[in-house]
């Protein structure tokens, strides 16, 4: 399976014969070096890492590119993937209208808990699309999807073009954050920096999901940064609740005199 991928004979290499440092290793197989310890090849010649695969060489390379319903909302579809960075597993989310994306590590806390908290910050979307891993299959975290209302479909990992637009999306950021972990960049800004960049004849990500743009190291004028919702009605509206607060806050309270030096008490 992966004698026509030059990029999985490397990875394959070291697979049986071993993984040397990483600068010794073979340059298409440096990626895979952060979770060597994970990786394994089948007699069929399937390199997996766990239970999942890692890359399946098809004999028809030419398949036809099937992109899916482009959802009418921000945050209605998202797409959620685990990928080695660092030696570590990293939860990876990223939305199809605007291609936003969350990166989490799971750490000690389950991936169900970090899906959990990215919801928290962007709501409940009505889709959730993933590979099918052993950590999206358990029946707790079916349980979840069935009781926070998410639909939750499964896209084999052998045919990634089943996944259009989304899938190449998903290895483009991959590429960026692995390339940065090994120059020893700060992810965080790797991320920023993707989130606002535009595309051609679009916004960027951040201000498609979250109708502003975000503040950078790059001098922007203020008027720049204006989100497109009525902020001064949002200000009124709070200066509003302010006085309401104010006004029950000081209902009992007592305004002691003024003091004065030498003064009795």
């Amino acid at each position: 399976m992966t004698t026509g991928d030059p990029e999985m004979q490397d990875v394959l290499f070291h697979i049986n014969n071993g993984w040397p440092e990483k600068k010794k290793t073979k340059i298409a197989a440096q990626p895979y070096w952060y979770c060597k310890e994970e990786l394994y090849s089948t007699k069929e010649g399937i390199i997996c890492r766990g239970q999942r695969l890692v890359k399946y060489q098809r004999e028809n390379q030419k398949e036809i590119l099937i992109n899916p319903e482009i959802p009418g909302r921000p945050w209605q579809k998202v797409a959620c993937d685990l990928f080695c960075l660092k030696g570590k597993e990293n939860l990876l989310m990223i939305n199809y209208l605007s291609k936003y994306v969350e990166l989490k590590p799971p750490n000690s806390t389950t991936a169900q808990s970090v899906i959990k908290s990215i919801y928290a910050t962007h709501g409940i979307p009505e889709d959730l699309v993933s590979d099918g891993g052993p950590s999206f299959n358990s029946n707790l975290m079916m349980n979840f999807f069935r009781e926070w209302g998410i639909k939750y479909h499964v896209t084999p990992p052998h045919f990634p073009r089943a996944n259009g637009q989304i899938e190449r999306a998903v290895e483009t950021v991959k590429n960026s954050l692995t390339r940065a972990a090994e120059e020893g960049k700060d992810l965080y800004v790797v991320l920023l920096d993707y989130r606002i960049q535009p595309a051609k004849d679009m916004p960027s990500p951040a201000e498609l999901l979250m109708g502003r743009k975000l503040r950078t190291f790059l001098p922007s004028h203020p008027g720049q940064l204006k989100p497109t919702f009525d902020v001064e009605r949002a200000r009124e509206a709070l200066r509003k609740r302010q006085i309401i607060q104010n006004k029950y806050a000081t209902k009992h309270v007592t305004v002691l005199p003024v003091l004065h030096k030498n003064a009795k008490v």
